[in-house]
């Protein structure tokens, strides 16, 4: 009956909290990952190609959270 419509809601609330929360710690961790770059120790080519590995890598996982690309619009 209704008991299993209702189930099925809370499922899509958990996922879409839980692809919320993994598109959070997914821009945390390109966040360390570029703070973590040795810019003092890279020359200025080095250091724009590992910012760009970096940004093409976040931007494939946005490919496939919709949470995630909506992170990246937004900023």
């Amino acid at each position: 009956g209704d008991g299993a419509v209702a189930g099925l809601g809370k499922r899509k609330r958990v996922a879409l909290e839980d692809a919320k929360a993994e598109a959070l710690v997914r821009a945390r961790a390109f966040l360390q990952d570029f703070a973590a770059v040795p810019l003092d120790k890279l020359s200025p080519e080095e250091a724009l190609q590992r910012g760009r590995q970096l940004k093409e890598a976040l931007q494939a996982d946005a490919a496939s959270n919709e949470h995630l690309a909506e992170l990246l619009r937004e900023t």
